[in-house]
């Protein structure tokens, strides 16, 4: 099992605390696993702990990368900036939609 504590760190020689760690993230890996993870974790002088929350946060920042960013081609950006520039007159069609919208989504 694996956890993280709820403790903070105080930096060498600084003073300063780091983030204080409240939230606990447990799992059950296999034996094999876990040696292998505190062979990766020794190589980088890391605690495993240490080691799995920096390897996964960087799988977890390029996934939300992945599904939240839209790279186009200058081509493709070109007629989408200009869609944005000079959108289309409203017509009876979307007048409907964006009432449907107003009252099936509650505005913060």
């Amino acid at each position: 099992m694996l956890a993280v504590k709820s403790t903070a760190r105080k930096s060498a020689g600084s003073g300063k605390t780091s983030r204080l760690k409240i939230e606990r993230l447990s799992m059950r890996i296999d034996k094999s696993a876990k040696a292998k993870l505190e062979r990766a974790a020794a190589y980088n002088r890391k605690s495993v702990s240490d080691y799995v929350i920096a390897r996964a946060l960087t799988a977890a920042e390029a996934e939300i990368s992945a599904h939240e960013t839209i790279a186009l081609s200058p081509d493709v950006w070109g007629k989408f900036y200009d869609a944005l520039e000079s959108p289309p007159p409203t017509n009876a069609k979307l007048r409907a939609l964006l009432r449907a919208h107003d009252k099936a989504i509650v505005s913060r």
